[in-house]
């Protein structure tokens, strides 16, 4: 008899468990393991070895599921609380399994996939650009490539105490989503998010500066050429205040006009480095712009 050819196994697919968002285990008591710190997404495992919190806090996106596994032997918990807390976490939505080593994934759910263009160069660009890299797997553009797709949002940080308008104005006329973010000296401003044909835009901000100063138009014209060098607490609040403008633009982009809109849109963000006394101005749609809305500023 001929004896049969037997098929080679099939080798088995390594899995990496990785987080949805930042969290912290933590030994609530000799049998029990909290999963973050008061917040809805906060769980309790009970019944298990108070080791299981070192054990979950290696979960990084890039160990694998054996290498856990064998974390655990070594810390004398039972593999079974390690499953079962995993497949827990599982159903929370605190834990995903990939079938490849990666990253954490982007806590807020809103790069993935995303497609941000970033307009400038100087200190305030890069740091936002490396920010924004860490901070999640999306697509940066600093070269704009007029035969892609448009950017899902596009970041302005020129450099200048205030972005050229002809770069602004192209920006609504394209229909393009975008968030202005400048410093000047001892004043850090993140804002307006601006959706062309929406919500106010520079030019409707000029024009109610205007209105109420009718030196504006000659101060902006030095504003945008003068490059000040902003201290370090100033541009550090304008990048950290700009990355959670990002996000929650991506998401209203993506979520459409029923979510929860940005605290940006038609309005800006600013610090005074001076009282450290961070406030939010907002403005309304300019009836003398072309974008096309009514109604006087705040």
């Amino acid at each position: 008899m001929k004896p049969s050819a037997v098929a080679p196994a099939r080798p088995r697919l390594a899995r990496y468990p990785g987080l949805t968002r930042s969290t912290v285990f933590l030994r609530r008591s000799p049998d029990a393991v909290q999963v973050g710190i008061d917040t809805d997404a906060s769980r309790l495992l009970a019944g298990v070895a108070p080791a299981l919190a070192e054990v979950l806090s290696q979960i990084d996106g890039r160990q694998t599921l054996g290498s856990l596994r064998r974390a655990a032997r070594r810390l004398a918990v039972p593999e079974r609380q390690l499953d079962e807390a995993l497949a827990l976490l599982r159903q929370a939505g605190l834990v995903v399994i990939r079938s490849s080593a990666g990253p954490p994934a982007d806590p807020a759910g809103t790069l993935s996939g995303a497609r941000i263009g970033l307009v400038g160069s100087g200190p305030l660009a890069d740091r936002l650009a490396e920010s924004l890299t860490g901070c999640g797997p999306a697509e940066l553009l600093r070269s704009p490539d007029p035969d892609a797709p448009p950017p899902d949002l596009t970041v302005v940080a020129t450099g200048t105490a205030e972005p050229d308008r002809v770069l602004t104005a192209g920006l609504v006329r394209a229909d393009q989503p975008h968030l202005i973010v400048r410093t000047a000296g001892d004043l850090a401003v993140v804002g307006p998010f601006v959706l062309p044909g929406r919500s106010a835009c520079l030019r409707c901000v000029d024009l109610t500066r205007a209105g109420a100063d009718p030196g504006w138009p000659e101060l902006l014209a030095q504003l945008c050429r003068q490059r000040p060098t902003a201290p370090e607490l100033v541009a550090g609040w304008a990048v950290g205040a700009a990355l959670l403008q990002v996000h929650s633009a991506l998401r209203y982009v993506a979520a459409g006009p029923d979510a929860e809109p940005p605290e940006t849109l038609g309005a800006t963000l600013e610090l005074d480095g001076a009282s450290l006394a961070p406030g939010l101005r907002r403005w309304r749609s300019h009836p003398g712009c072309g974008c096309g809305w009514g109604g006087p500023a705040e």
